[in-house]
């Protein structure tokens, strides 16, 4: 174990190439701490200078060894800088900050030594600087609405505006479907893809005005809660000649499909995020 220590201290002070005339600090077998500058160092012994006297320390009693970077002449005692090291820069005029009286020095960070305070800042974008913000105060209700849309699905944002055409297309289909389909599960004598995509476009008239004119607030949920069923029960018996339990068994149908499709986006949205694919 002595010669393995021996032979790691000699590899460190062989790398160290400018460990003489520098402090170093030592602590050796039995606790005994050192402390002075580097006189001479080989493979097997070291002498530090401690308190005038010349110390010569066995490498194999060396527990620990750590050199120091030496402390740097006061100013005004005309020295010159050694050989190898870089002189201090000049004065540029400017005052330094002396501290207050009764208040202690701030302490200067350590040559060389990295401080951490926080996790690093992201890389700056030097074209967003220059891109005016954006006010959106004055935006209207529903291009608000319309972009939280597209930041909950943005694989679904047209990359064209043509492509809000084929949207309503697909959904008037849908609804249309969804409409036949609930009046002929709850038994309508009169039912007709004509009357069914009649109220399929209705339903998508009355949600766009909404989507754009009704403020979000407590009020206009509640409204919007029983005006809706309300109305679309209301068209239900009228047009389809549905007693009130097959209409309601109608609308429960079509709120099941809703929620059908809801569930679709969330599962085609998860699956694009977990794969990593580019969903924008």
């Amino acid at each position: 174990m002595r010669c393995l220590l021996a032979f790691l201290f000699a590899v460190a002070f062989a790398v160290a190439g400018r460990a003489q005339e520098r402090h170093v600090r030592v602590e050796l077998e039995g606790g005994e701490r050192l402390q002075g500058t580097v006189v001479a160092m080989d493979l097997a012994t070291l002498q530090i200078r401690v308190d005038g006297q010349v110390r010569t320390v066995d490498a194999t009693r060396i527990r620990s060894c750590r050199f120091d970077e030496p402390p740097a002449p006061p100013a005004g005692t005309g020295e010159v800088a050694g050989v190898g090291e870089t002189p201090a820069p000049a004065s540029t005029g400017e005052a330094a900050a002396e501290p207050a009286p009764g208040e202690p020095p701030a302490a200067t960070p350590a040559a060389g030594k990295i401080t951490w305070k926080g996790p690093l800042p992201d890389p700056a974008d030097p074209e967003a600087a220059e891109q005016a913000p954006h006010d959106r105060r004055h935006v209207s209700r529903w291009r608000q609405r319309l972009h939280r849309l597209d930041e909950a699905y943005p694989w679904l944002q047209p990359t064209a505006p043509v492509q809000w055409i084929s949207i309503g297309l697909l959904l008037t289909i849908l609804l249309s479907l969804t409409v036949h389909a609930s009046v002929n599960v709850a038994g309508a004598e009169g039912a007709s893809l004509g009357r069914s995509i009649g109220v399929a476009i209705w339903y998508l008239v009355t949600c766009l005005l909404q989507v754009a004119a009704v403020p979000c607030n407590d009020f206009t949920v509640v409204l919007m809660l029983l005006a809706n069923p309300t109305l679309a029960l209301f068209w239900l018996s009228g047009l389809f000649g549905l007693t009130r339990f097959g209409a309601t068994i109608a609308f429960a149908v079509q709120l099941g499909f809703a929620v059908l499709g809801f569930g679709v986006l969330e599962l085609v949205t998860a699956i694009l995020g977990s794969i990593g694919a580019p969903i924008s």
